[in-house]
């Protein structure tokens, strides 16, 4: 029987699930890896992608070349989440949503799976506003969204916080939805 591509087992994972896959570009589905269980990444993971403020810290750099991270990891019972850390310029997303443990009945998977519908949409609104070139060389456009930390997005050429606080004043789904529509605006803006 032939070995499933890191890209195919990540669809039937999800797909068993009862999961959205979040967008995964063409060319960095090509390079993703299979790290460990329910853990794939376009680069080696030198920390558990738990670590969200890690990755967001050195993911919202200017230099920073584009990588993919979609792992489930967590600890204790109520401490699993699903990681999506997608940086493909000018687009910089971090998402920790809730999901497995105790996290992991018919609500939260509804939640996640309208927060990937979002992280879609997003995705789509950047690709086709990229193309017309609306960004500056350098630009990021970030959305750092967390059940468990504080979140934010970034306009281009706005500058993030300089740390995450530890209380989520702001849902996932809300700050996913503003940069969604702030993205569809710019795209109508084209048109």
């Amino acid at each position: 029987m032939k070995e499933l591509a890191p890209i195919e087992l990540l669809m039937r994972l999800f797909a068993d699930a009862g999961l959205v896959l979040p967008p995964i570009p063409a060319n960095l589905a090509s390079q993703l890896i299979e790290r460990r269980d329910w853990c794939f990444s376009t680069t080696p993971l030198e920390r558990s992608p738990y670590a969200f403020d890690d990755f967001v810290r050195e993911g919202i750099r200017p230099e920073v070349p584009d990588s993919l991270v979609l792992a489930h990891a967590g600890h204790g019972v109520n401490s699993y989440a699903l990681h999506y850390y997608l940086v493909q310029r000018p687009l910089r997303v971090f998402l920790q949503l809730a999901w497995g443990g105790v996290y992991d009945d018919a609500a939260a998977k509804e939640r996640v799976n309208r927060c990937f519908d979002l992280a879609h949409r997003l995705v789509a609104a950047l690709d086709q506003a990229g193309q017309a070139d609306r960004f500056r060389p350098g630009a990021r456009f970030i959305v750092v969204a967390s059940d468990f930390y504080c979140g934010y997005w970034t306009k281009p050429g706005e500058k993030p916080p300089k740390r995450l606080g530890e209380d989520p004043a702001q849902p996932v789904e809300a700050i996913l939805t503003e940069a969604v529509e702030w993205a569809a605006q710019l795209v109508k803006g084209l048109s």
